[in-house]
C-alpha cells in the first residue's frame, strides 16, 4: 500500500507540479511547435490555445480524483480536491471562451447561433454544456440538496461523456489534428486520463476487489457514535501509516452498500495490527455501520493525508482542537504519544454540544492522569446541562487565546465540522499563529 508520506519536501512538490504542467500543456505546445512557420497571434489562434489548455485541465481533473499515491503524498488529498474544484472552473472559463475567440477571430456569430450547424458543433455545445453543469452542481451540491454518493456516480460518468463528446468534436472540426505530432500529443494527452481513470477504478475501496479486512467488533461510543475494529484477513498485508491518516472504507460482498467513504483510524498504528474507526452516523452509509455483523468482509484504501504529528518533528508543544467526530485524528496521535513515550506537550481543546456527545472521555481522563503524553483536556459544550461546571459556548479567539496563553512556538492541529473549523482558523490567524503551524484537514472531500 505504499509508505506513508515524510516531512514536507519541496523537491517532491516541485516534481509533481512540474509534471502537472508538461501534460496540461503538451496539447498546445506541440500544436505551436508544429506549426511554428504559420503561427501568429489572433483571435482565432488564441481560440484554439484556449480548447487544447482545457484538454489538458480536464485531463488532469482525472488524475486528481484518482487517489494516486504519487500524486497525493506531497500534498494531501484533501488539498488536491480542492485544487481540482478550483481547476474545473478553470476548465469551464477556457472552454466559454473557445468559441467566442474563434467567432471574433473570423467565424462569426453564425458559430454561437445557427440551430443548423452540423453535429460536430453541437457537439462542442453539448460539451461545454455538460461541463457548466458539472461545475455548477459540485459548487451548489449541498444548496441543492443532491446527495453525495448520487452525485459522486453522476459526477463521473458526466466526466466520460464530456471527455467523449469532446474528443469526438475535435477529431472532426480541428484541422490541427490532422498534424500527426499533434494527433499524437492528443493521444498521449488522453491516455493519461484514462490510466488515472483505470488506477482508481482498480483499487480496492472502490472496486470492491483485492485484500479484505474482517469486522472484529462494533462498540458504541454515545447514541449516535460506533467505534468499528477491522483486523486483516490471512493474506492481507497492509502498509504502514501514521497517527492521523484516513482511509477509505466500503463493505464487500453481495447487499453491501456499494460506496466507499473517508474515514480516520482513531486506534494508534502501532499496536497491534487492527484498525479502528470512530464513526458518527450521519447518513445513510455511518447508519448503517452498527449493523454490520463479525467476520464481514470490508475493503480498505491505502492511507491518505498529512494531518499528523509525526510530519511537524520540531513541534513539541501542541494545541488540538477538536469538533464532535473531529477527534478521531486527534485521538489517534495522543494514543501514538501515548504508546511511544513521545515527548510532547498537548492542550486539547474539544467542542460538543452536550456531555451525552463527548467521546472518548474516560480514556481522555485516563491518558491525562498517566502523564505521557503532557496531557491537558479542556472540554467545551455549546448546550450544557445545569449541573455542568466546565467550559460553555464556543471555541473563538478569546477562548484559545486564555487557554493556550502565548501562541508564537507551538504547533496547532484543528479537525471538525467545517463552519467551526473555518471560525477557529480565523481565530488562530488573528492571534497571530503562523500559517506554517496551523495544521488541519476537511474530512468532506
Amino acid at each position: 500500500m505504499g509508505t506513508p508520506p515524510t516531512p514536507a519536501s519541496l523537491g517532491q512538490q516541485a516534481t509533481r507540479i512540474v509534471a502537472y504542467v508538461a501534460v496540461v500543456l503538451l496539447p498546445l505546445v506541440v500544436s505551436v511547435l508544429a506549426r511554428l512557420r504559420t503561427f501568429e497571434l489572433s483571435l482565432l489562434e488564441a481560440g484554439k490555445a484556449a480548447a487544447l489548455l482545457g484538454l489538458g485541465v480536464v485531463t488532469m481533473q482525472l488524475v486528481l480524483s484518482a487517489r494516486l499515491l504519487w500524486a497525493e503524498r506531497p500534498f494531501g488529498l484533501d488539498r488536491l480536491y480542492r485544487f481540482h474544484r478550483v481547476m474545473g472552473g478553470v476548465a469551464l472559463l477556457l472552454f466559454l471562451a473557445h468559441p467566442v475567440l474563434l467567432a471574433g477571430g473570423g467565424y462569426g456569430s453564425d458559430l454561437l447561433t445557427n440551430l443548423r450547424a452540423p453535429w460536430p458543433i453541437w457537439a462542442g455545445k453539448l460539451a461545454l454544456l455538460l461541463l457548466l453543469l458539472m461545475v455548477l452542481v459540485a459548487t451548489f451540491r449541498r444548496q441543492l440538496g443532491v446527495e453525495f454518493g448520487r452525485w459522486r456516480a453522476a459526477h463521473r460518468i458526466a466526466a466520460l461523456l464530456l471527455l467523449l463528446v469532446g474528443t469526438g468534436h475535435a477529431l472532426n472540426v480541428a484541422d490541427d489534428l490532422h498534424s500527426l505530432p499533434i494527433r499524437l500529443a492528443f493521444v498521449v494527452t488522453i491516455a493519461v486520463g484514462a490510466v488515472a481513470l483505470a488506477a482508481y477504478r482498480a483499487s480496492p475501496a472502490v472496486s470492491g476487489r483485492g485484500p479484505q479486512w474482517k469486522v472484529e467488533s462494533v462498540r458504541p461510543e454515545t447514541h449516535n457514535v460506533h467505534t468499528l475494529t477491522l483486523r486483516p484477513s490471512v493474506g492481507t498485508r497492509d502498509g504502514r501509516h501514521l497517527p492521523g491518516q484516513f482511509r477509505f472504507l466500503r463493505p464487500a460482498g453481495p447487499g453491501s452498500i456499494h460506496e466507499d467513504h473517508p474515514f480516520t483510524a482513531a486506534s494508534d498504528p502501532s499496536a497491534d495490527g487492527a484498525l479502528s474507526f470512530t464513526i458518527k452516523a450521519s447518513g445513510y452509509f455511518t447508519r448503517a455501520i452498527p449493523s454490520m455483523e463479525s467476520e464481514h468482509a470490508v475493503c480498505l484504501s491505502p492511507p491518505y493525508g498529512r494531518f499528523s504529528y509525526l510530519l511537524n518533528p520540531e513541534e513539541t508543544d501542541l494545541v488540538f482542537i477538536a469538533g464532535g467526530i473531529g477527534i478521531t485524528p486527534l485521538m489517534s496521535m495522543v494514543r501514538h504519544m501515548h504508546s511511544s513515550g513521545a515527548d510532547r506537550d498537548v492542550l486539547l481543546i474539544y467542542g460538543n454540544r452536550t456531555e451525552a456527545d463527548i467521546v472518548f472521555r474516560q480514556e481522555l481522563a485516563d491518558l491525562r492522569v498517566s502523564g505521557r503524553p503532557r496531557l491537558r483536556v479542556v472540554h467545551v459544550l455549546s448546550r450544557p446541562s445545569g449541573s455542568w461546571q466546565g467550559e460553555t459556548g464556543r471555541i473563538d479567539r478569546e477562548r484559545i487565546g486564555r487557554l493556550c496563553g502565548e501562541v508564537i512556538g507551538k504547533g496547532f492541529y484543528v479537525c471538525g465540522p467545517r463552519a467551526m473549523m473555518r471560525d477557529v482558523l480565523r481565530a488562530l490567524r488573528a492571534l497571530g499563529v503562523p500559517r506554517s503551524r496551523i495544521h488541519y484537514e476537511y474530512f468532506e472531500l
